[in-house]
């Protein structure tokens, strides 16, 4: 398949991008293979498919001429190694000058001091056994909860994932590894500063929407519907607007990724890697992406 379309159509990402991605894991993928029979590459070739496609386990194993039974077990192995290596490199915790450069490109959308977008979203996963009504939400199917704080740029800067789809986002969002690391100063957010041609001290922070709870590095619309003040609601139409400019990048492993519009079909440990991979990858395709746009060809 050389048609750079038809490539992208089958895995989501293109032909450059899969050289390099294959160099940078063919010795994980080697390292890993208990099929010597089935090439690295192939067995990459069918899970980014799978991803990018979620077909059917008959139709995307018969397309690549190997067994059911081989796709479910190199989906998660193939996961798994998306999800450490890339990882790594990709999906590392932002440093204190990361979020610095992070506010400086928000700048033009007069919230100074703004960091990133928490958001959060219900993974569509099939029941686990024995977990009664844990994973049942209140849009009436079983999820996990991501977590994550997204940039401008459409890029995850940080990510939990695992929450029980059954509880509210204040109480996912309280109990959270990000929660944990922003309360222990271990997420390194900026201290406050002064704002230019001023003398007010204002703390860095993210954006949230109403589900969140206030917090000092946390800032979310008003919730009070009646009675609002002007000035609130003048507030509330802003934070609206940039919200919905970064909200897009929140999106978009759900929209390229098409295995995440449809339920997963695989026990809880496997779907968490599925979704951490598309993640890693998706962060993985901006990096590569960015630099192809400025004529930069290794990662």
């Amino acid at each position: 398949m050389h048609n750079e379309e038809e490539f992208y159509s089958f895995t989501n990402i293109t032909i450059h991008q899969f050289n390099v991605l294959r160099d940078m894991l063919g010795p994980y993928l080697e390292k890993s293979s208990n099929r010597p029979s089935l090439p690295s590459v192939l067995r990459f070739a069918a899970v980014l498919n799978n991803l990018a496609k979620a077909d059917s386990a008959h139709k995307n194993a018969l397309f690549y001429s190997i067994g059911q039974s081989t796709l479910y077990a190199i989906v998660p192995e193939v996961c798994d190694i998306l999800s450490t290596v890339l990882g790594q490199r990709y999906l590392r915790k932002p440093s204190l000058e990361d979020f610095k450069r992070v506010a400086e490109e928000l700048t033009g959308l007069d919230f100074p001091h703004w960091v990133g977008l928490l958001d959060g979203k219900h993974c569509s996963i099939r029941k686990p056994m024995h977990s009664g009504s844990a994973y049942y939400n209140y849009k009436k199917f079983h999820s996990i909860v991501l977590l994550a704080i997204t940039n401008i740029h459409k890029r995850s800067l940080i990510v939990n994932l695992g929450g029980y789809g059954s509880l509210n986002d204040a109480f996912t969002f309280n109990n959270s590894d990000i929660c944990a690391g922003l309360e222990k100063s271990e997420v390194s957010i900026p201290p406050p500063e002064l704002l230019p041609g001023s003398e007010a001290l204002v703390p860095y922070y993210l954006i949230g929407d109403g589900g969140f709870p206030v917090k000092q590095y946390l800032m979310k619309p008003y919730t009070r519907v009646n009675n609002m003040m002007p000035n609130m609601e003048i507030f509330n139409l802003r934070l609206s607007h940039v919200r919905q400019t970064v909200e897009c990048a929140f999106r978009s492993p759900t929209k390229f990724w098409v295995v995440h519009q449809k339920e997963l079909c695989w026990k809880l440990s496997t779907s968490e890697q599925i979704i951490m991979s598309t993640i890693c990858l998706q962060n993985y395709k901006i990096t590569i992406g960015s630099r192809e746009e400025r004529g930069f060809v290794n990662h």
